[in-house]
């Protein structure tokens, strides 16, 4: 199997997604793992070690925008939601299991982005989460390590795009 990744610093706006689904679209991969756009991630760590909501409110409207400009707002919008409640218990609580969800939230909805970039393109895709797609760790909150075995035997049954 083929797998392709795409960093962040090559994403930074609904065109950067596009310009990347037409690379991965000629590629032979049938896995591209993306980061989350240039800065979001130490935006919502930065917003998290604050507990300062209106940071974080920047860094969930970056990825808004980009969004509704790939028409994937209502994707978008599944990730940003649960991101806001993990932020407002990690606010109360301070898990690093909190942290973690709020963290992760950059590179879900990237793969939304991505897959819907390729859609456009007449691509099948399937943005999927780290979980979704199978990935199983260790329970080390912000440290976490894959369990290999776990995941090999879990990413056999995945779905793929037709």
């Amino acid at each position: 199997m083929i797998v392709a990744k795409l960093g962040g610093s090559v994403l930074r706006g609904a065109g950067d997604y596009e310009r990347c689904a037409q690379l991965a679209a000629g590629l032979k991969a049938r896995v591209v793992v993306v980061s989350a756009m240039k800065g979001v991630t130490d935006s919502l760590l930065e917003a998290a070690k604050l507990r300062d909501a209106r940071l974080l409110e920047g860094a969930l409207e970056r990825m808004r925008e980009a969004a509704a400009e790939l028409g994937a707002s209502r994707e978008a919008e599944r990730w940003i939601e649960r991101c806001r409640r993990a932020f407002e218990a990690y606010v109360e609580r301070g898990s690093p299991q909190l942290l973690d969800e709020v963290l992760a939230t950059g590179e879900r909805v990237s793969s939304a982005l991505l897959a819907k970039a390729l859609e456009r393109l007449g691509v099948g895709a399937v943005s999927l989460d780290g979980g979704e797609a199978g990935v199983v760790t260790d329970d080390w909150f912000g440290e976490a390590r894959p369990l290999f075995d776990e995941c090999y035997a879990r990413l056999r049954g995945r779905p793929r795009p037709s």
